[in-house]
């Protein structure tokens, strides 16, 4: 992704390593992976109708984006880029039961939020949207390349990949976690509780 600091679509990680002179590097995170499904469709439907669709589709993306991207980044994680339907969250993994806790809590908030949000649209193709969300645990790596002008960055690894399949797995009810970061949970002090009766996870739950 191109390197932008004019409308800061650069994550602060990202800046921070820049302004300190680092150009790659590596980090242990969780990985929180957001599929938007029937997007295309819902997003073509609106384009079909105009200027008026037009302003409908920005107004919808505000509304179902605004909130999701609102609590990755209230809860210490940040958003490297957005792909069409889909983004990618990481929350570096600072204090592991703190962010773990962290990552879990932004997972259920947004399968939450967007469950309400589609209870309450009317409008017929908003309606079959539906939400697939990933859980991953892993290293990431970093990277700045290109010079002065023409610089890009990137943020990849398998905890990514991960995260993603695990996605693709799950359907618009659960929630589905990548075996590395099933096997850090259970490595955990105490139960993380995951409280959402559509969920998955049967013995894992958010603390209140």
């Amino acid at each position: 992704m191109p390197l932008d600091f004019k409308y800061h679509s650069v994550p602060d990680f990202l800046l921070e390593k820049y302004d300190a002179s680092e150009r790659s590097g590596s980090f242990d995170t969780g990985v929180v992976y957001i599929d938007l499904t029937g997007y295309t469709k819902f997003t073509m439907s609106l384009i079909e109708r105009g200027a008026d669709g037009i302003e409908q589709l920005s107004e919808a993306i505000n509304n179902i984006f605004g909130p999701l991207v609102k609590v990755v980044y209230g809860q210490g994680g940040f958003i490297p880029h957005f792909s069409g339907d889909a983004f990618t969250a990481l929350y570096p993994i600072i204090n592991s039961n703190q962010s773990y806790r962290q990552m879990l809590f932004s997972a259920q908030f947004i399968h939450n939020e967007f469950d309400l949000i589609s209870r309450q649209i009317k409008d017929e193709y908003l309606m079959n949207l539906g939400i697939k969300i990933g859980l991953a645990h892993g290293k990431v790596s970093w990277g700045v390349v290109g010079k002065e002008l023409n610089e890009y960055y990137y943020f990849k690894g398998g905890a990514i990949d991960e995260a993603i399949r695990a996605a693709e797995d799950s359907d618009n009810v659960y929630i589905s976690i990548g075996s590395s970061l099933e096997e850090r949970l259970s490595d955990l002090p105490g139960d993380i509780i995951i409280k959402n009766p559509y969920s998955s996870w049967d013995k894992l739950e958010l603390p209140t």
